[in-house]
């Protein structure tokens, strides 16, 4: 079967992912290179291969359209974007060169980017948290890149408002009387995970979303001091 045969070349793929080159030469076991190792990004290009094929695993064995929302019973309809953004005066207006015509999965930017699918941001985010408001959001449908992985590298951010934030309120949020997600938010990390929604959230539920970003821009409604919302539970 399809799922066996991806089954064994993921436990090839990851047994082969923890032999790492020594300085020395030497092949030795480990978790991965260390910091600055010259086979750091061959050990992100492995990482990376190994959780494509976990994605491909997953979306076989669920049947799934698509991983993006686990509610929809076609993959999205993006097609019209590409006929939008290609069209002479959209690549004006975007200072886009004309002989150039826009990919929605370009081959040549996936192989130049393949070995950082798995560097972490979170690094970058630490250092966002210590000059700036950080807003984080998932839809809940999306089951790629979705609430529960986001979830766990944020309890591991190095921060020092970490615990008064996972010590914080998860409270609903409504749009009038309609529940739009819950937020959990403390100091200038704001987390929001929207309802209706999966990886595409603008898509699956524009005007929750232009809600959330209108009131984070302005500090307001969710934002605010109140943000109307009620303690979930």
């Amino acid at each position: 079967m399809e799922i066996d045969r991806l089954g064994r070349e993921l436990e090839e793929r990851e047994g082969g992912g923890r032999r790492r080159v020594s300085a020395a030469g030497d092949g030795r076991r480990g978790g991965g290179p260390t910091r600055g190792s010259s086979c750091c990004r061959c050990w992100r290009t492995r990482r990376a291969d190994t959780r494509e094929l976990v994605l491909l695993l997953l979306e076989n064995a669920t049947g799934l359209a698509t991983l993006f929302d686990a509610a929809k019973q076609r993959p999205y309809e993006t097609g019209p974007v590409g006929k939008f953004v290609n069209r002479v005066e959209v690549k004006a207006a975007l200072g886009a060169r004309g002989d150039v015509e826009w990919e929605e999965c370009s081959d040549a930017v996936g192989a130049a980017m393949h070995g950082d699918v798995m560097k972490s941001v979170k690094p970058k985010v630490e250092a966002l948290l210590r000059g700036t408001r950080v807003l984080l959001y998932q839809g809940i449908r999306d089951l790629r890149d979705g609430v529960v992985s986001t979830e766990a590298w944020m309890r591991e951010l190095k921060w020092d408002g970490l615990a008064v934030f996972l010590d914080a309120d998860c409270a609903m949020w409504r749009i009038g009387e309609e529940l739009a997600g819950y937020v959990q938010r403390s100091g200038p990390l704001s987390h929001v995970v929207v309802y209706g929604a999966g990886h595409l959230l603008p898509a699956d539920n524009g005007h929750a979303v232009q809600e959330m970003v209108k009131d984070w821009v302005l500090q307001a409604g969710l934002f605010g001091r109140h943000g109307g919302m009620k303690r979930a539970g």
